[in-house]
C-alpha cells in the first residue's frame, strides 16, 4: 500500500498533464489514428512530418531534451522494438509492464492468453495488427500468445478514447499492433531456451525508387513440458497435500510459423498504396489437468490475412484513405480420447472468413480545427464442420454484418486548451441461428438487428510548457458474439439467454516529462450495463452471465526517472476495484472474479558501454475465481527476472534472461500451471 499512497500523493500535488500530440508519421493513417502519441521513445516525438500533412496536425510537436526521453499520456503509452526486441518473451510479457493491463494465461509458450483494460472484460478489447481487426464475430478475446514478438516494431496501448476509426467496435481499450519498420534493413535473431524453446526471426526491408518492400519470417517451437505439482483431486483436509507428487505437462507442445509481406508504392508525394499479404500457421498440444498423463490430441490454425491501403492528398488541407481487408481463419480441433463433457472422440473443422471496407476523410477547413469522418462496412463469418457428426444433421452457417458511419472534430482553441470530440452509430445484422450441445448442432433460426450509438468527449489543458491535464468522457457497447452464445467447448459454454452490454467510462489524468523525468497518473471509473462475465461452476466450466451492472474505479501512474547516462527506473503500478451490481444476492457488492486490486511492476536497467543489464519485480495482488468471492488466487511470491546483454559491435547482439528465477509455481486460471524458472539465450543480427 506504500506504492499506492505515493501514487495518490502524485497526482494530489501535480496536477498538470501532458498532451497527446498528433505527430504525422510515414502514413497518413498512422499520423492522426490515435490522435496522440505519448511515447516511450522519442522517435515517435521527433517524426518527421509529411508535406501534404503538416498543416493537418493540431497540437505542437514536444521538445525533447534527453537521448533517453520517455514520454506518456494518461490515456495511451507507445512501445517501440528497442524497449523489448529481445528482453522479452512474447508480446503478454511486454503488455504486463504497462499500467492498467491485466494479464491472464494457460501456461506455457504459445498457449492462450488474453489482456484486459482498466478492468474491461478481455472480450471488450480491440486488438488490430497492421490495421487487421483480430477480434472476430465469435465474441472471443483475442488470444495474444499467437501473435509474434519478434516481427512487431512498434505496440500502441489506448486505455481510454481512441480516435473514431477504431471507436465504437468494442468498449475496452485498444491495443495496436504495428510491424512496419523506417528506412531499409536487414535484421534477425535465433533464440532458445528451456523446455524445449526455440525461435528464429528474419526481416528485410529494401528501398527500390518508388517501392519499398519489406519481408519477415518467424519459426518458434516450445515442449512447453515443465514440472507442476498434481494433487490428484484431493484439496480438502489436513492430509490433501500427502499424495501430491512432482509431474511434468505432457502434450503441451506448441509450433508456429509466420510470413509477412509489405509493398508501399508512392508514385508521387500526394499518392501512396500499401499491400500486406500475411500467414499463420499454428499447432499445439491439449493437455487437461484432470487427464494428466493420459492427454492426447491437437489444435491446429491457420490464418491468412491481406490489407490494401490507398491514401491520397485531396488538396493542401485535405486527406482521403480507402482500406480494404480481409482475413480467414480455420481451426482443426481434435481428440483421440474421450474429453471431459465428450463421451466420444472429438474432431471438428471451423473457419472464420472476414472482409471490411474502410473511408476515411480528414480535412482542416481551419487552422485550428481538423475533423474526420469515417465510414466502414464488415463482413463476419463462421463455419463449422463436425468431423464425426453423423449424417443428416445440420451443419451451421453463422455471419454477422457491421455497418459504422462517425465523425470527429480536434480543436486547438488556443496554447491553452484543446478539445477532441466524436460521434458514432453502428448497426449489426447477426444471423445467429442455432445452439451447440455435447451431440452437434440444433437449429434455432434465431437473428437479431441492432444499433448501438456511442460517442467521447476529452478536453486537453497545458497550464505551462511540459505540464498538462486531461479529461474524458466515452460511451459505447457491443453485442455478444457467437462463441458467448453458442458454442461448447473444452472447458466454456454458452448462454443463449445474453444482453449486449454497454459501458460508460470517465478518466481524468495528469502528466509531466523532462530531462530527468517522465510521469503519467491517472484516474478512472466506469459503469457497465449488463456486462458479460465468465463465471466458473463446479465443473471447472467458465459460462458466460449478464450482470446487471458491474461498477469499477482506478488509478495507475507510469513513472520513468533518468538519474544518470547510465541508468534508468521504471515503475507501472494499477490500483482498480470492480463491484458487481446483481440481482442475485449472493454475488451484489461482490468483486468481479479474475480481476486483482493491485499490480505492480518495476524495472531498473543498467548500460555502460557495450555491457547492458536489466532486473525485474511483478507484484499482484489475490483475486477471486467466482462470484462468490470465496475461493481466490493467490501470488503469495514477486516474480523477479532479470537480463543481461552485450553489444559484440554494430551489427550483433547477445541477451542472456532468466525469468523468474524464485520459482514461483503460479497460476492465473483454476488447474491451469504456470511455468516456473526459465533460462533464455538470443543472438540479435542487424544491418542498416
Amino acid at each position: 500500500m506504500e506504492c499506492l499512497y505515493r501514487l495518490l500523493t502524485a497526482v494530489l500535488t501535480i496536477n498538470f498533464i501532458f498532451p497527446q500530440d498528433i505527430i504525422a508519421s510515414d502514413t497518413e493513417t498512422d499520423s492522426l489514428k490515435h490522435g496522440y502519441s505519448g511515447s516511450r521513445s522519442s522517435a515517435m516525438v521527433n517524426a518527421p512530418a509529411s508535406d501534404e500533412m503538416k498543416n493537418v496536425n493540431s497540437l505542437p510537436p514536444m521538445a525533447v531534451t534527453s537521448k533517453r526521453f520517455s514520454a506518456f499520456t494518461p490515456c495511451q503509452t507507445i512501445l517501440e522494438a528497442k524497449d523489448f526486441s529481445g528482453k522479452y518473451q512474447d508480446l503478454q510479457s511486454v503488455l504486463e509492464t504497462v499500467s492498467g493491463i491485466t494479464l491472464r494465461g494457460l501456461g506455457g509458450f504459445g498457449h492462450y492468453a488474453e489482456a484486459a483494460i482498466r478492468g474491461s472484460s478481455p472480450n471488450q478489447v480491440q486488438v488490430f495488427l497492421d490495421g487487421v481487426p483480430l477480434n472476430d464475430a465469435t465474441g472471443n478475446a483475442v488470444d495474444l500468445s499467437k501473435i509474434p514478438l519478434s516481427t512487431l516494431q512498434k505496440i500502441s496501448i489506448i486505455k481510454s478514447i481512441p480516435t473514431i476509426e477504431y471507436f465504437g467496435d468494442n468498449a475496452g481499450g485498444v491495443i495496436d499492433l504495428s510491424t512496419s519498420a523506417s528506412g531499409a534493413s536487414e535484421d534477425g535473431s535465433v533464440e532458445c531456451g528451456s523446455f524445449g524453446y526455440r525461435a528464429a526471426h528474419v526481416s528485410i526491408k529494401k528501398e527500390t525508387g518508388v517501392f519499398s518492400h519489406r519481408f519477415s519470417f518467424n519459426y518458434a517451437y516450445a515442449d512447453n513440458n515443465y514440472p507442476y505439482v498434481n494433487d490428484h483431486g484431493t484439496t480438502l483436509g489436513p492430509s490433501a497435500s500427502a499424495d501430491d507428487t512432482l509431474e511434468r505437462m505432457d502434450n503441451n507442445f506448441y509450433s508456429s510459423f509466420t510470413m509477412m509481406y509489405t509493398n508501399v508504392f508512392r508514385p508521387n508525394e500526394k499518392n501512396k498504396l500499401t499491400s500486406q499479404v500475411s500467414a499463420l500457421i499454428t499447432d499445439e498440444g491439449i493437455f487437461y489437468f484432470p487427464q494428466a498423463n493420459l492427454n492426447d490430441g491437437f489444435i491446429k490454425q491457420s490464418k491468412l490475412a491481406f490489407i490494401e491501403t490507398y491514401s491520397t492528398s485531396i488538396d493542401s488541407v485535405s486527406t482521403m484513405t480507402l482500406k480494404i481487408t480481409g482475413k480467414t481463419h480455420g481451426e482443426l480441433f481434435q481428440r483421440f480420447r474421450p474429453f471431459y463433457v465428450f463421451n466420444s472422440p472429438i474432431r471438428y473443422n471451423t473457419s472464420q472468413p472476414q472482409a471490411c471496407v474502410d473511408g476515411i476523410l480528414r480535412t482542416k477547413p481551419w487552422r485550428n480545427l481538423v475533423l474526420t469522418c469515417n465510414a466502414s462496412g464488415r463482413y463476419d463469418g463462421f463455419d463449422y464442420d463436425n468431423l464425426y457428426m453423423q449424417s443428416g444433421q445440420t451443419q451451421p452457417h453463422f455471419y454477422k454484418l457491421f455497418m459504422k458511419i462517425g465523425g470527429e472534430a480536434n480543436l486547438r482553441l488556443n496554447e491553452l486548451l484543446a478539445v477532441r470530440m466524436g460521434l458514432i452509430y453502428r448497426y449489426e445484422i447477426d444471423s445467429l441461428n442455432g445452439q451447440f450441445n455435447v451431440n452437434g448442432f440444433a437449429p434455432g433460426g434465431l437473428s437479431t438487428h441492432e444499433g448501438f450509438p456511442g460517442g467521447f468527449g476529452e478536453i486537453t489543458i497545458e497550464p505551462v510548457s511540459g505540464l498538462h491535464l486531461v479529461t474524458s468522457a466515452s460511451y459505447s457497447g457491443r453485442s455478444p458474439g457467437f462463441t458467448e452464445k453458442f458454442q461448447l467447448g473444452a472447458n466454456y459454454a454458452g448462454n443463449t439467454s445474453l444482453r449486449p452490454e454497454t459501458r460508460f467510462e470517465y478518466n481524468a489524468g495528469c502528466s509531466v516529462n523532462n530531462s530527468f523525468l517522465a510521469l503519467s497518473a491517472s484516474l478512472f471509473k466506469s459503469v457497465t450495463k449488463d456486462k458479460i462475465i465468465f463465471t466458473m461452476n463446479s465443473q471447472h466450466m467458465f459460462i458466460p452471465q449478464n450482470m446487471n451492472e458491474v461498477d469499477g474505479w482506478g488509478v495507475e501512474s507510469e513513472l520513468t526517472l533518468f538519474p544518470a547516462e547510465w541508468v534508468t527506473i521504471t515503475n507501472s503500478i494499477t490500483y482498480m476495484e470492480n463491484i458487481v451490481r446483481s440481482k442475485v444476492s449472493g454475488w451484489d457488492g461482490n468483486d468481479e472474479p479474475l480481476l486483482p486490486r493491485l499490480s505492480d511492476y518495476q524495472e531498473i536497467k543498467l548500460r555502460y558501454k557495450k555491457l547492458c543489464a536489466g532486473h525485474s519485480v511483478r507484484i499482484t495482488s489475490p483475486y477471486f475465481v467466482g462470484l462468490s468471492n470465496v475461493d481466490k488466487i493467490v501470488h503469495d511470491k514477486p516474480e523477479l527476472s532479470a537480463f543481461l546483454g552485450f553489444f559484440a559491435n554494430k551489427n550483433f547482439d547477445i541477451y542472456y534472461r532468466l525469468e523468474n528465477y524464485f520459482n514461483v509455481n503460479d497460476i492465473d486460471f483454476p488447474q491451469r500451471p504456470l511455468p516456473g524458472i526459465r533460462h533464455y539465450l538470443v543472438f540479435k543480427f542487424h544491418f542498416q
